[in-house]
């Protein structure tokens, strides 16, 4: 059974959650408070969202327990931010909220679409896509679209970015793999040279895609499956990206300096914690 779904927001119901945490002068200050440094800042991970018991795990949650999350941390002062307010911040632009927090989505699996997107109308949330070129194209092509294991399309991609709600973030074109090369990673003995050659032309493939097919050149890359070599760093770099998520856990301290915004932490969100336990992770030590 082919599942279609449409939800898109009104321009005027975004412009005007968009200003609840962006524009106006109360959440956004004109200059950093004194003394402060560094700003906190969590990220959370999330995947897939399903309504079937049977799907939940460690990378798979319901809808249920996505919309808590959000509400949660709506209720406990949390604001919303994309990574272009964090490159802005540490570039010397506007100081983010007292209380950001950064919401990711991986491999662009299309219940994002579904379960996640109506929730910025609702609570003003804003979120980062990672998305899987491969699994694009495949989905693009076919009209086998089943909420339990479909991708994202071109289309939909393009809709999620012209939203304003959603930054939209390169997880590799077809390296999305725990296998031989385990995403990234430089194999043992392979040169250098041709390393980057790869992995270069892989993401620049999906860079190209996004152009092209959503109107979007991201800024922001995801290692897939949290895999990184040190070899990887200057590479992402040179190819123009400005901020890069890893999966390593923990807390970011954000400064004003915008080298400093590769590899950033991130909290996983598995099934059967509870909202509270996941605000509580996000706590400064």
């Amino acid at each position: 059974m082919v599942i279609k779904i449409n939800y898109r927001l009104t321009a005027a119901a975004a412009l005007s959650l968009i200003a609840v945490c962006v524009f106006i002068p109360t959440v956004f200050k004109a200059s950093d408070p004194p003394g402060r440094m560094t700003v906190p800042l969590p990220v959370i991970m999330y995947h897939h969202i399903s309504e079937d018991p049977a799907a939940l795990n460690a990378y798979v949650i319901s809808p249920s327990e996505l919309e808590e999350d959000i509400k949660l941390l709506k209720d406990t002062g949390f604001c919303f931010v994309l990574p272009k307010d964090v490159y802005a911040y540490a570039s010397g632009g506007a100081p983010l909220p007292e209380k950001p927090v950064l919401i990711t989505f991986d491999d662009g699996f299309e219940s994002v679409l579904k379960y996640a997107f109506p929730l910025c109308e609702k609570y003003g949330l804003r979120f980062t896509a990672a998305v899987i070129g491969s699994q694009t194209d495949l989905f693009s092509g076919t009209d086998d679209h089943n909420i339990l294991y479909s991708y994202l399309t071109w289309s939909e991609i393009k809709e999620l970015n012209d939203s304003g709600f959603v930054e939209i973030a390169n997880h590799t074109y077809g390296l999305h793999s725990d296998k031989k090369r385990k995403g990234i990673k430089r194999i043992k003995g392979e040169s250098l040279e041709a390393y980057e050659k790869e992995i270069s032309s892989d993401i620049l493939k999906l860079q190209d895609k996004l152009k092209e097919k959503a109107g979007v050149f991201p800024e922001v890359f995801v290692y897939p499956y949290g895999f990184i070599c040190e070899e990887s760093f200057a590479i992402i770099k040179k190819l123009g990206f400005k901020i890069s998520f890893s999966c390593y856990e923990g807390i970011n301290q954000i400064e004003r300096d915008p080298d400093r915004l590769f590899q950033l932490k991130r909290f996983n969100r598995p099934h059967g914690m509870t909202s509270r336990e996941l605000a509580d992770k996000l706590k400064q030590p």
